[in-house]
């Protein structure tokens, strides 16, 4: 099965409240990126931590990434991603062509909430 897609909100100057949806840690996410798009990432677990990694999609490098990017996100932690330049995270061919694809892992995937923004 495919990545689940995520739809991108849009963040207005007065502010916004986000929609978390919870984290696909069985077949991953994906979203569309126009190298303006953000996410931020919460871990809901109280004791474990979990994995995000952000596929690198394109082939330019970028960020110093030689290959996907892995991040370490800590119990009851959020944090904010992005942007994400689509030469080096976008997919460049296939049913995901300009979407970021994110995998989950770790001891509390099943924890992770998500939201896509920009």
């Amino acid at each position: 099965m495919g990545y689940t897609s995520l739809d991108v909100q849009t963040a207005g100057v007065g502010g916004s409240a986000l929609t978390f949806t919870d984290a696909d840690e069985a077949n991953g996410n994906s979203f569309s990126n126009d190298g303006k798009t953000y996410i931020e990432v919460v871990n809901n677990d109280a004791t474990d931590s979990a994995t995000i990694t952000i596929k690198k999609g394109g082939s330019s490098s970028g960020y110093g990434f030689v290959a996907s990017a892995a991040f370490t996100l800590p119990a009851l932690a959020r944090n904010v991603f992005g942007p994400f330049p689509p030469n080096v995270f976008n997919v460049s061919s296939g049913v995901d062509a300009g979407r970021v694809q994110i995998d989950f892992g770790g001891t509390a995937p099943e924890e992770i909430d998500i939201a896509v923004f920009k």
